[in-house]
């Protein structure tokens, strides 16, 4: 994926110099994607698997995203636990 990427940066930069914006979408796509915050609450372990032990333990680690415990994670408590 990453050689096809780089073969179309290549390509682009030879057609059109100037095509800065190809450049920054094909960087973009190459960017690693940061796990939604409630996976990342959830695998306490960082094995982007989340096994029997911590969907028992999902309670607690679903409480720790909601900062003002009210009972519910708002979405202003999921761009914290993001930027974590």
């Amino acid at each position: 994926m990453k050689l096809k990427a780089l073969f179309i940066l290549g390509l682009t930069l030879l057609v059109c110099p100037g095509c800065v914006m190809a450049v920054v979408a094909v960087a973009r796509a190459m960017k690693p994607k940061e796990p939604d915050p409630i996976v990342k609450a959830l695998d306490a372990n960082n094995d982007g698997v989340i096994d029997a032990t911590e969907m028992a333990n999902a309670p607690a680690a679903l409480k720790a995203l909601d900062r003002n415990n009210d009972g519910k994670i708002s979405g202003d408590e999921l761009k914290a636990a993001h930027r974590k």
